[in-house]
């Protein structure tokens, strides 16, 4: 069990870095030589599912917003105290329906802070993304002060291999690189690709990441010899070794 702490918006980026780097699985499969890593459950829905939790959760309750990972049954519930409007119910959340957040100022935080592109599209982005990915849509619960919303992860094929995260860098013959790098890494290699001298604070807001994630990848890319920085942390630049 992990307990995250501090302002919402950095609680918000916490708690999905959390999540996919040590409470669930990726399934590996491989293309060619590429090896190709898949979670259960689309990390775009997840993250909306947190962000509406933190908009309509009931803070003068004091009971903290509840993730519930089951691997055995392949589930992940995501579960709050909230305030509703009187005729809600789990059927209207599927449907569209207008914005009504219990919150509106820390809603219209988020939206500011580009977390959400427009209010009351959250659960339709949730779809969406669910659709897009292959999985089933999400199940809401309502029940008096609390909401409780139920993903399905994706079913394991012959073809993928089940591996805890986080996910491990494991040696591959045959091609040029000794370490098979993660999607973070790859992202990180095509952002300093197009600008050297970016920063870690700029990664980190162009990757919706935080910081000390973007050292840790940091750090394995020069471990690896992927990157290397040349001159100092304030003027100096990257340069891409391999990728």
């Amino acid at each position: 069990m992990d307990e995250i702490h501090g302002s919402l918006i950095s609680q918000a980026e916490k708690v999905i870095d959390t999540l996919y780097l040590k409470y669930l699985k990726a399934y590996i499969s491989y293309e060619g030589v590429t090896r190709v890593e898949t979670y259960p459950y689309p990390k775009d829905a997840i993250r909306e599912a947190v962000y509406n939790a933190i908009a309509h959760k009931s803070y003068h309750t004091q009971i903290p917003i509840q993730i519930r990972v089951q691997d055995d049954e392949n589930l992940i519930y995501i579960g709050n105290s909230a305030v509703l409007p009187p005729d809600w119910t789990a059927e209207t959340f599927m449907k569209h329906h207008q914005s009504n957040p219990y919150n509106p100022s820390i809603a219209n935080a988020f939206f500011r802070a580009g977390y959400a592109e427009a209010w009351g599209r959250g659960i339709e982005k949730i779809c969406e993304n669910c659709i897009k990915y292959g999985v089933s849509l999400p199940e809401y619960s309502v029940k008096p002060y609390e909401v409780i919303v139920k993903f399905k992860g994706l079913e394991v094929n012959n073809e993928m291999q089940s591996t805890k995260a986080p996910i491990k860098h494991q040696s591959t013959a045959g091609i040029g690189n000794e370490k098979v790098l993660g999607d973070r890494e790859r992202q990180i290699i095509e952002l300093i690709t197009v600008n050297p001298e970016i920063t870690q604070e700029e990664i980190a807001h162009d990757m919706r990441i935080t910081r000390r994630v973007v050292q840790k990848s940091i750090q394995l890319l020069v471990k690896n010899d992927f990157i290397v920085r040349i001159g100092g942390k304030r003027f100096g630049r990257w340069k891409i070794v391999k990728n």
